[in-house]
């Protein structure tokens, strides 16, 4: 298993934090993933002057805005 984040909660059980606190923290997090994602859904689309913002412009390390 390669996830990080099934990963990273196993490791913080072995090292005592209670799982009723992570269940806690789990479901704020679910909620606050839900509610950008809705407020991204109801938002308007991106105008085209983004289209080509931060694109990678040739392969190396620079970007073209």
């Amino acid at each position: 298993m390669k996830d990080p984040i099934p990963l990273y909660r196993s490791r913080l059980l072995e090292m005592g934090v209670d799982e009723d606190e992570l269940l806690v923290l789990e479901a704020d997090v679910d909620a606050e993933v839900d509610t950008a994602t809705n407020e991204a859904k109801a938002g308007a689309a991106p105008g085209e002057e983004l289209l080509f913002q931060d694109v990678w412009a040739d392969g190396s390390g620079s970007w073209r805005n």
